[in-house]
């Protein structure tokens, strides 16, 4: 199972799979671009949930920094990190190299 830690210095967290560091996810929040601000604004008695008027995402990064994607769950991109190592595990026994040159 995955366990997740706060980062110490930075935002985000650390993703282990069993006791071993497999990468670290970010969240991203963004403001809904569909929320209707001008009936908002007409009628002050209408309140807007916190769930409506954010969206929130994870970028999921390997250890290396290299982004794996962006996902809506954080369980979602912890599997995506876990799963690109396996890629790259298997490339690697294959003889190819899975990690982008920089």
């Amino acid at each position: 199972m995955f366990e997740f830690t706060k980062r110490k210095y930075s935002g985000g967290e650390d993703v282990w799979w069993d006791r071993v560091q497999i990468g670290r996810i970010q969240l991203n929040i963004a403001e809904n671009p569909n929320v209707d601000w001008k009936a908002l604004r007409a009628d002050k008695t209408l309140r807007l949930p916190h769930n409506e008027r954010w969206n929130y995402t994870f970028t999921a990064h390997l250890t290396n920094g290299s982004i794996v994607g962006i996902y809506e769950e954080k369980f979602e991109a912890a599997s995506a990190v876990l799963a690109k190592h396996r890629e790259i595990y298997l490339k690697s026994i294959q003889g190819e190299t899975g990690y982008e040159q920089r």
